[in-house]
């Protein structure tokens, strides 16, 4: 059977006591303010959080709107995801919390009889086929996970090809491991750490998209709260018992602040720190990596495609070229497919002209259906790693790094200035569960300082 498409296929237990600030009786904290940056959940979840505790809270955001690389488009007719699109594993998922309490009706999509794969010329692979592949990669997988040494400091590419020159030369195999590790991740196999890549954690339960758009969860988040929007922090000075923040037009003091900037953001250097940030903290910044991901959504006027697959995999003789499209008509009834694509072929495709990127798709796709397709109706896409505000997709654990560079922004002394996002917990990187959660790990740590 294919693969199921998971955000990750190790799961670890989670643990039963988290908190969830969805609300609760406040505790008058008198005088003290907190100035969160950035309104993607991590900062909206320490902001809500505090303001139910009774601090007085500001949010400065760069965008104008809030969510972050939460972002929704219903310019299709249906919501498509540019962002984060699913909760990946619902069972005592703290997201799922959040969607239960919007009224979110949620859509599961990891049936592994919901994908069908095709080659070139509309050619599908057959089940028995796919089996074997992936029986394949799990082998290898396997002998890597049970011989590898920490002290190997190899990239997965780098482990396939040691043990198996030949297997990422088959192009069925090669688009296994782009389906999984490398569109999971978010970046080529050649920059993903073949010790570290699968030993994060994850909640059980099935993978789940949400029909009426990601963005529902985040009014109850932001309720009350103000923002400040189109206002790009710049500066940050500490001092021990006050934190000052600059922007290009305004400057803000407070008690504490929450830097909830993406990791890409960061290592481009475009917010300046006073004092600068610990040495161990820098080197980790510069250590983890930021993936790209491309997300294209096609509308057309008819189903050029079967109705009843959730997933679409490209067998493509380009590595990483389209590999998956989410078949958005199963879940919200509309003649639209997602493309997605990680890595280098992200890149590349994000840089292309609007024209070339919609040639590319579509010579993909009727490639792929066997036949030739008529021009979308319709058509947006994700430029997550030409976005200032984001500058790539999240974060990913590559050669040369350890769980220890992610875990450090919760270690660095940097006094009243705390730090969140999905960067900052390696249990649950680059998901929106670890980003929400780091935004009440900040917040329960300012409520301790008091």
């Amino acid at each position: 059977m294919p693969l199921e498409l998971t955000r990750r296929r190790w799961l670890a237990g989670a643990g039963a006591a988290l908190v969830y600030p969805l609300g609760g009786r406040a505790l008058a904290q008198p005088g003290k303010k907190v100035i969160v940056i950035g309104a993607g959940i991590a900062g909206l979840s320490a902001a809500r959080l505090l303001t139910d505790r009774g601090y007085a809270v500001e949010i400065l955001e760069a965008r104008n709107r809030i969510g972050g690389r939460i972002h929704t488009s219903r310019d299709l007719g249906a919501p498509v995801e540019f962002g984060a699109g699913w909760i990946h594993g619902i069972d005592g998922n703290p997201v799922t919390a959040l969607a239960k309490k919007a009224g979110a009706r949620l859509f599961i999509t990891d049936d592994d009889d919901k994908m069908e794969i095709m080659r070139p010329g509309g050619r599908e692979v057959p089940e028995r086929e796919a089996d074997a592949a992936e029986a394949r990669y799990k082998r290898l997988l396997d002998q890597i996970d049970d011989t590898l040494e920490e002290t190997e400091d190899l990239s997965l590419r780098a482990a396939f090809e040691k043990r198996n020159p030949a297997f990422l030369q088959n192009p069925l195999n090669a688009w296994t491991l782009a389906s999984d590790i490398e569109n999971d991740m978010g970046d080529d196999a050649s920059r993903i750490s073949a010790y570290w890549h699968d030993e994060d954690g994850a909640f059980g339960g099935p993978e789940t998209v949400l029909p009426e758009g990601y963005d529902r969860l985040l009014p109850q988040l932001a309720r009350g709260i103000r923002i400040h929007f189109d206002t790009a922090v710049t500066d940050i000075r500490r001092e021990p018992d006050r934190v000052f923040i600059k922007t290009a037009s305004n400057s803000f003091e407070a008690d504490h602040a929450i830097c909830a900037i993406p990791l890409g953001v960061l290592k481009a250097g475009s917010v300046s720190f006073d004092p600068p940030l610990p040495s161990q903290l820098q080197q980790s910044i510069g250590k983890i990596g930021v993936g790209a991901v491309i997300k294209v959504s096609l509308a057309f006027d008819g189903a050029h495609w079967p109705a009843g697959p959730h997933w679409f995999g490209y067998v493509s003789p380009v590595h990483g070229r389209w590999p998956i499209f989410l078949n958005v008509k199963a879940h919200a009834g509309k003649n639209i497919l997602t493309a997605m694509a990680s890595g280098d072929f992200a890149v590349r495709a994000e840089r292309m002209s609007e024209a070339d990127l919609q040639a590319d798709l579509l010579a993909a796709l009727s490639d792929m259906v066997g036949k030739a397709l008529p021009r979308p109706s319709g058509f947006v896409q994700s430029r997550w790693s030409q976005d200032p505000y984001a500058r790539g997709a999240y974060s990913v654990i590559p050669p040369g790094a350890t769980p220890g560079d992610f875990d450090r922004f919760k270690t660095a002394e940097t006094g009243r200035l705390l730090f969140a996002g999905e960067h900052t917990d390696f249990e649950y990187h680059g998901t929106v569960h670890g980003a929400y959660l780091s935004g009440v790990r900040a917040a329960e740590a300012i409520m301790r300082q008091g």
